[in-house]
């Protein structure tokens, strides 16, 4: 990770099986308030690996068409 250049766009994607929750205590840079359900521990591992890489989760970042 600290090979790539600040200026380059990394993205890491994939079926992760993670659930990340809404409530994003101490990780309010990494993910925001849209994410769904209960936070499992493969969530926890992704909100831990962002928090470390200076990254974030996109999918927290925009509420669905027809999420509560």
């Amino acid at each position: 990770m600290a090979k790539i250049p600040n200026q380059d766009l990394f993205l890491v994607m994939g079926d992760m099986n993670a659930k990340v929750c809404s409530e994003n205590n101490n990780y309010e840079r990494e993910m925001r308030m849209h994410g769904c359900g209960v936070m499992n521990s493969n969530g926890e591992r992704v909100v831990e690996f962002c928090s470390t890489n200076n990254f974030v989760i996109g999918g927290t970042r925009f509420a669905r068409p027809g999420a509560p």
